[in-house]
């Protein structure tokens, strides 16, 4: 298994930031461009994900699991368990923690 760690710091608070990977218009912005719709079934940990893709890695639907997910921590944890047939990855797990830097920033 491949393993990717980066961490970044951005100049957001960090709520906003964690909101970016767990709802509906966060993941529309944060794929915008392939992204076309994102639908969230369910709410926390169990949560089902549909990503629809479309331009240039085209069209289809990615569905994801929230595997973990810890509001008060920040903390986040997604499985892939349908890459529609299409997307040139499979069986990914990502994992998200945002941690406060400064009043209004935070290190992802």
């Amino acid at each position: 298994m491949v393993r990717i760690e980066r961490a970044t710091q951005l100049p957001a608070p960090p709520d906003e930031v964690f909101a970016a990977f767990h709802t509906r218009a966060g993941r529309l912005a944060l794929g915008r461009g392939y992204v076309e719709e994102v639908e969230i079934e369910g709410e926390g940990e169990g949560a089902l994900i549909r990503i629809y893709t479309h331009g240039h890695i085209g069209r289809g639907c990615v569905v994801e699991r929230t595997e973990r997910f810890d509001v008060v921590n920040r903390e986040l944890e997604i499985l892939m368990i349908d890459n529609g047939g299409f997307a040139p990855v499979a069986d990914y797990r990502a994992r998200v923690r945002v941690y406060p830097a400064g009043s209004d920033a935070c290190v992802v």
